[in-house]
């Protein structure tokens, strides 16, 4: 009789490690496409321009919903890039080894003075 009861709890169980499952490969994915903003001089400005296409064109009647549109959007993108993981690990390499140089430009007025 109470064998229900265990098959509710085994498939909640499923349930769960799936959700968990899948929050882990959505922070990784987001991880990875940040790296990649970082490394890749080019990818950065394509995506600020996408950015700020996007922004000019939502809509959204107030910052909470524009915020969160901007948040479902850059989810996707970064679920988008397949394989990048790889390309993540060779541009860090490359960084390592002294291969790829980063442009850090100087701080500005708006800079925090965490990053100065």
């Amino acid at each position: 009789m109470e064998w229900w009861i265990v098959a509710i709890l085994a498939i909640a169980v499923v349930i769960l490690i799936s959700i968990y499952r899948i929050s882990l490969r959505e922070g990784r994915e987001l991880t990875h496409y940040l790296l990649m903003l970082i490394l890749q001089d080019d990818l950065y400005r394509a995506a600020r321009i996408n950015l700020s296409n996007f922004v000019a064109s939502a809509d959204a009647n107030n910052a909470t919903q524009l915020n969160t549109q901007v948040f479902v959007a850059a989810g996707k993108s970064a679920a988008n890039m397949e394989k990048h993981s790889l390309v993540v690990q060779r541009l860090l390499w490359q960084m390592k080894i002294g291969k790829l140089k980063l442009h850090i430009p100087p701080p500005t007025a708006n800079t925090p003075e965490c990053y100065r």
